[in-house]
């Protein structure tokens, strides 16, 4: 994928494109990550920096109790995580804004007038995710 992102956009770049199947591609790929795998990309980035308080008093991993949190290599996976998470997310609202089709009658289904309900549903799952993570979960009983 990284591959085809370089390649189509240096052939952009240079206004020399030949096929228009790795436009094709890209398209089809970006609107999976972003749709269909978005909510475990980012809860898969986000359970590396999930800590609490153990019964030894140490604020440790939730799942793996023996890793303290933001010590030695785990500080690194977290920044790691973190800044994966945060372009994934900028990346995600990105092919949201640019996914609508502009003329007004078209053949396609799929299409859309306007990405604003597109972006405003990124942006919930972003506030959910955030908040099924970092809360704890008697909070959401009492709602």
């Amino acid at each position: 994928m990284v591959i085809n992102v370089i390649y189509v956009s240096y052939a952009f770049s240079k206004k020399r494109i030949s096929t228009i199947w790795p436009v094709v591609v890209l398209r089809s790929i970006t609107s999976l990550f972003v749709t269909v795998f978005y909510l475990p990309i980012t809860e898969t980035l986000l359970s590396m920096i999930e800590c609490e308080t153990n019964e030894e008093g140490k604020y440790a991993h939730v799942d793996f109790d023996e890793i303290e949190c933001f010590k030695g290599t785990h500080f690194i996976h977290a920044t790691i995580a973190v800044l994966v998470n945060i372009i994934f997310n900028i990346i995600g609202v990105v092919v949201a804004l640019t996914f609508f089709e502009t003329r007004m009658l078209t053949e396609d289904i799929t299409a859309r007038q306007h990405s604003r309900g597109d972006v405003i549903f990124v942006l919930i799952k972003i506030v959910l995710q955030l908040s099924f993570t970092f809360f704890p979960v008697s909070v959401f009983i009492l709602i």
